[in-house]
C-alpha cells in the first residue's frame, strides 16, 4: 500500500547549547551546517512504514524529530518532540526513520568538525483510500483462507503441556480483521467455551495460531476488496 510522506529540514533553535556526550559541545548554528548527501524525500518515501494503528484511526500530522549529527557523520540522540502527542505509532515511526538514515555530512566550525543539533519535521499524510478503511461486520463475499484451514491447524497447533496433562479441552473463539490486502490484524479473544477454569494456555495458543496464519483472501463488497471482521473457533480436543 503506497504511503505518502513529506519532509522538510529546519534548524533546531535552543535557548542555550545543551550538554553532550563525552563533554563535547553541541552547536545549534555553525559555519557549515550538516546536511544529508542524498535526497531526503526519496529516502523517506521509500522507507516509511505507516503504522496500521494510525491508518485505522485516520491519524495524520507532522512529527518533529530532534537529533545530533556527530563528527563521524552518524546520527544520535534521536527524540520526537513536537507532534509526539499524535499517537498511533507515528512518533515512533518518525524516530525510526531518522535513526536509520544513512550518514550525513557533519557540520564544521572554523574548519573543525563539530557536533550539531538538527530538527527534522516529518509529515505523515494518508491517501484518500486509506482514510476510510471501513471494517464491515459482514459482506457480500466473506473472507476466506485460500488454503486448507484444518490442515493448517493440525500442522501448527501445539497443545500446551499443562492443558494436555490435566485433560483440559474446549473451544476458543478468536475474532480478527481480514484487511483489504488479506493481512490479519486486531487478533483478540471473542468468546470461549472451555470445560475447565485453567484455560489461559489454550487461549494464548489459539491467539498465536491466528496471528501467525498466512494471509487470507479478503472480503468483497460491490465488487471491491474490503476489510471485514471474522471469528473462528479453535477446537482443543484430546483423544
Amino acid at each position: 500500500m503506497k504511503q505518502f510522506i513529506q519532509c522538510c529540514l529546519c534548524l533546531f533553535t535552543l535557548a542555550q547549547t545543551a550538554p553532550a556526550q563525552n563533554n563535547k559541545e553541541v552547536y545549534k548554528v555553525v559555519d557549515n551546517m550538516p546536511k544529508a548527501p542524498y535526497n531526503m524525500g526519496t529516502y523517506l518515501s521509500n522507507h516509511v512504514q505507516y503504522p496500521q494503528a494510525a491508518i485505522d484511526s485516520g491519524i495524520q500530522g507532522k512529527v518533529y524529530v530532534q537529533f545530533i549529527v556527530e563528527t563521524d557523520s552518524s546520527i544520535s540522540n534521536v527524540k520526537a518532540t513536537r507532534g509526539a502527542e499524535l499517537g498511533g505509532g507515528l512518533p515512533a515511526e518518525a524516530e525510526r526513520l531518522v535513526r536509520e538514515m544513512p550518514k550525513w555530512a557533519p557540520g564544521t566550525q572554523k574548519g573543525v568538525l563539530v557536533r550539531v543539533y538538527f530538527t527534522m519535521p516529518v509529515n505523515f499524510k494518508l491517501e484518500a483510500d486509506q482514510r476510510k478503511d471501513t471494517v464491515y461486520p459482514y459482506t457480500e463475499v466473506l473472507p476466506r483462507a485460500p488454503y486448507d484451514w484444518y490442515k493448517y491447524l493440525s500442522n501448527n497447533l501445539r497443545y500446551p503441556n499443562y492443558s494436555r496433562n490435566n485433560y483440559l479441552q474446549g473451544n476458543v473463539y478468536v475474532r480478527f480483521i481480514v484487511r483489504r490486502d488479506g493481512s490479519i490484524t486486531d487478533v483478540r479473544l471473542a468468546r470461549r467455551e472451555l470445560i475447565n477454569d485453567k484455560k489461559t494456555e489454550l487461549e494464548i495458543e489459539a491467539l498465536r495460531l491466528v496471528t501467525e496464519m498466512p494471509n487470507w483472501s479478503p472480503a468483497m463488497q460491490n465488487g471491491q476488496p474490503v476489510s471485514c471482521y471474522f471469528t473462528v473457533p479453535i477446537v482443543f480436543r484430546l483423544r
